[in-house]
């Protein structure tokens, strides 16, 4: 009796200092993506974004819009207050719905931008706690644990993107707690098999929310995974290796059942609903494109186009050359460790998933061709190299201490770190913090957009591909009216539908790239599909400020000049603070 008391305090002990170590690298994370995002958080975290354009504007709008349908009592998973009339499907885009309305309470008090800049710090927080939760069962070590969450919750792939705004792809909270379910299930089986398979069939809900596209690579690299390690371990011992699948294969199926009952409305509207892609998102673009040489070359990684001074990003799959010595050399060392060999084998799957098309020996050569996988940017599934390539790293790690005496393992462990953790520190260092701007909302989306009723549908300038995107100002001004155009892949102009011809000549007399020289007055050509466009989106007002604000793209078209090609369209424009305004009737409500 005391013996099994004495096992359950040193249990207790044990998780407690595990919570104690979880809290502390916490501290450290959030130090560290606040580092990152300084410039914003002291410029002003509720009005400054990394960059107010494109991609950053458009996850402000998709923050903004669950308050938004709920103030308004419209459809979640549909909008018109993007590409009016015709909407978006929200679930069909990189919308992160699940942390907009995660964020909710941020953006009711404080706007979408705070919402979303805080989402961007606790982002590669919540991945990195993750991932040390997780790290904490494969090694007897707080300190490697939390070097891994680390690794894991700051790689190169998620500097890129936090800095990006893309918070489907920064926030990988939900990978490590997949692996930890998947651990329990087959191999340590510590928990109930239903509530684990319940848990399971929950992340993965909450991951489809988060983002589809990781969620396929979470489901497609665990099928080919479990396929590949159980093949191996059924040639090792078959009978032990049955009854894991068998015990397994029960957590897989309640998992199966809670994600199918709570994803098949979703996943349904999101393939098969209004204003779902057909075919390829991107058409013409190739979207699988990493070579053998982004492993260990540190150049030629992704830059940020808005901020053409700040260094180069490392490649998203990019392994230091001391990364890959410690990796190899620890697996031929650690051959007899099976955690070892299946975070090998699982690291190798996963760094050939990442490799281009170009390559007839590369998966994506071949899976390229298969429906849904084409829109898949796939050197993405970096985010398991450094999953799997940490947990190497600290069972590795493990062996050393328990191998050298106390004192050799530190230096040995110490400079070993200081070798694999240099470039990425390195590369943190260089680009933190990121970049900052205030976002320039016109006088009349201030004081006359913000209290338009019901009903009205802005054609704004400039356009949105050539300016600071108008997205996050209709997401600043409580999306009180609805706009043309926008900036997910639904703006292509072959998408237009029966507007494409109206479309393009706006687009086109917009940008001095797409049309250097502008006409002082339209063609009749471009005049009657101008208004035909125009009728089809339900325009109400169309507003061109008399000057290019601070975060303009330097291609857009002079006001001026785009001012006297307008009027010859829709005739002479009233000033309203300090815009040109063209009012437009009859005004139609768009729900």
């Amino acid at each position: 009796m005391t013996t099994v008391t004495n096992e359950v305090d040193v249990q207790r002990d044990v998780r407690q200092r595990q919570r104690r170590a979880l809290g502390a690298a916490v501290l450290v994370y959030l130090s560290v993506a606040v580092a990152l995002m300084w410039n914003v958080l002291v410029l002003s975290p509720a009005h400054a974004a990394t960059c107010t354009c494109s991609d950053v504007s458009q996850f402000a709008w998709f923050i903004e819009w669950p308050l938004a349908a709920i103030r308004h009592g419209h459809n979640p998973f549909f909008s018109t207050a993007m590409f009016a009339p015709s909407g978006i499907n929200v679930l069909a885009n990189t919308s992160a719905t699940g942390l907009g309305f995660l964020f909710l309470p941020v953006t009711a008090l404080f706007g979408p931008l705070a919402a979303l800049n805080v989402g961007l710090v606790v982002a590669p927080v919540a991945s990195a706690t993750a991932m040390m939760f997780v790290a904490q069962r494969w090694t007897t070590s707080r300190i490697s644990a939390g070097l891994a969450g680390l690794m894991y919750g700051f790689s190169p792939l998620v500097l890129f993107h936090d800095a990006l705004g893309h918070l489907n792809v920064t926030f990988l909270a939900v990978p490590p707690l997949v692996l930890w379910c998947l651990d329990d299930l087959f191999v340590r089986r510590r928990h109930s098999v239903r509530r684990v398979g319940i848990v399971l069939g929950l992340l993965l809900t909450w991951q489809f929310f988060i983002g589809s596209e990781v969620l396929l690579l979470i489901v497609m690299l665990s099928a080919v995974g479990l396929l590949v390690v159980g093949v191996g371990a059924v040639t090792v011992d078959r009978s032990s290796t049955l009854a894991a699948i068998r015990r397994g294969g029960v957590g897989l199926g309640f998992a199966g059942i809670v994600s199918a009952v709570l994803l098949v409305g979703p996943v349904s509207y999101s393939v098969f609903g209004p204003r779902h892609y057909s075919g390829a998102v991107w058409p013409g673009r190739v979207l699988s494109n990493d070579s053998l040489r982004s492993f260990v070359t540190a150049h030629g990684g992704p830059g940020l186009w808005f901020a053409p001074s700040t260094r180069h990003f490392l490649p998203s799959n990019y392994l230091s050359p001391a990364l890959v010595l410690v990796i190899v050399a620890g697996v031929v060392w650690c051959r007899r460790d099976r955690r070892v060999i299946v975070a090998a084998t699982l690291l190798a799957l996963s760094l050939a998933l990442t490799l281009g098309q170009r390559y007839w020996f590369a998966p994506w050569h071949w899976l390229v061709k298969v429906p849904v996988l084409n829109n898949v940017v796939n050197d993405r599934f970096s985010v398991f190299i450094f999953l799997f390539a940490a947990l190497i790293v600290i069972r590795v790690a493990d062996k050393v201490r328990a191998t050298l005496s106390a004192r050799i393992a530190l230096v040995t462990l110490v400079c070993a770190s200081a070798l694999v953790g240099s470039p990425y520190i390195i590369d943190a260092v260089h680009v933190a913090p990121y970049p900052a701007s205030a976002v320039w909302i016109p006088a009349w989306y201030r004081d006359v957009g913000a209290k338009l009723a019901p009903g009205h549908v802005v054609l704004g300038f400039p356009f949105f591909n050539t300016s600071a995107n108008l997205l996050a100002v209709q997401a600043l001004t409580e999306m009180r009216y609805s706009v043309v155009g926008g900036t997910t892949p639904q703006w292509l102009i072959r998408r237009q539908g029966p507007a494409q011809a109206g479309y393009r000549d706006l687009w086109n007399a917009a940008s001095m790239s797409a049309q250097p020289i502008l006409a002082s007055r339209a063609t009749s050509r471009q005049m009657s599909d101008v208004a035909f466009a125009l009728n089809y989106w339900h325009v109400t007002d169309v507003v061109l400020p008399r000057s290019l604000g601070p975060n303009t793209s330097p291609v857009a078209r002079a006001p001026n000049e785009l001012r006297s090609w307008l009027s010859s369209i829709l005739g002479p424009a009233h000033c309203v603070d300090h815009a040109w305004v063209w009012t437009l009737v009859p005004k139609q409500q768009h729900k």
